[in-house]
């Protein structure tokens, strides 16, 4: 098992190197994109990378309230097919889940299996799953992002 500094300092060092890597990589957009925390610029739509013991997974989080939360997961379901013209990769679509918090929210996600961030050998494997992912989805959203701006 590990230590609580070492787990601490595993991932301070994963997501630095993540940073360092994804330094150069341009968005689609002509705005600057902070990828390690992407800015939606909508109110409840986060894009979210996690990495874990078993898993390394990016999501779409919609974290407002309902009726709210059911518009915008409609919205995104219509963009379906854009989305998997943009995005590459398995994505799971799930209306509604709890959160680490008890509160319902909708995410679109996809999961690379079998890595763990604590392994240094399971990094270049992460690291090009959150590449690819995040170009997807910087290249979806700077596409549909003005459908989502009218919502209120």
């Amino acid at each position: 098992m590990y230590k609580r500094n070492e787990i601490s300092q595993a991932r301070e060092e994963f997501w630095k190197r993540l940073g360092q890597y994804m330094i150069p990589v341009q968005p689609v957009g002509n705005n600057k994109v902070n990828w390690l925390n992407y800015r939606t610029g909508i109110k409840g739509i986060l894009f979210k990378m996690e990495a874990g013991l078993k898993d390394a997974r990016i999501s779409i989080q919609i974290t407002e309230d309902a009726p709210q939360r059911e518009k915008l997961y409609e919205r995104f379901s219509q963009l379906k097919k854009v989305f998997n013209k943009k995005v590459e990769g398995e994505w799971l679509w799930i209306n509604e889940e709890c959160d680490e918090n008890g509160k319902t929210i909708s995410v679109i996600e996809t999961v690379l299996e079998g890595v763990n961030v604590f392994e240094k050998n399971d990094w270049p494997a992460i690291i090009s799953f959150f590449k690819s992912g995040m170009m997807g989805l910087d290249n979806f959203w700077t596409s549909v992002q003005v459908l989502f701006d009218t919502d209120e």
